[in-house]
């Protein structure tokens, strides 16, 4: 019995030894594949509203597209609610105007 549980451990131990580079490689491609698609972590603060109500206006200064009333009106509505506290509602509104910009292939 002794010497069939080190033939046993032996064969276990081979073949660990022929798998761990496959699993490195594996391990390696998926931890660059994680780097290429790193998403940006923005939170419901007063200073992510700032940011995404200035990229509203740069959107909407641009002189090839001319805003929409629904954007300019979701745009100032949501920089009212960020300047009140309301940060949720005011960046469920900047990011709806920034996402109506955003459209491609549509005449304003």
């Amino acid at each position: 019995m002794g010497r069939r549980a080190n033939s046993r451990q032996n064969s276990l131990m081979k073949s660990m030894f022929r798998t761990w580079p496959i699993l490195a490689a594996a391990l390696w491609v998926g931890v660059a594949n994680a780097a290429d698609t790193m998403l940006e972590v923005t939170s419901d603060t007063a200073v992510y509203c700032g940011e995404l109500h200035e990229r509203v206006e740069t959107m909407m200064r641009a002189p090839s597209r001319s805003p929409t009333q629904e954007v300019v009106q979701l745009a100032t509505e949501g920089q009212r609610m960020c300047d009140q506290g309301l940060a949720r509602g005011g960046i469920l509104r900047l990011r709806r105007a920034l996402s109506i910009m955003m459209r491609p292939g549509e005449e304003p």
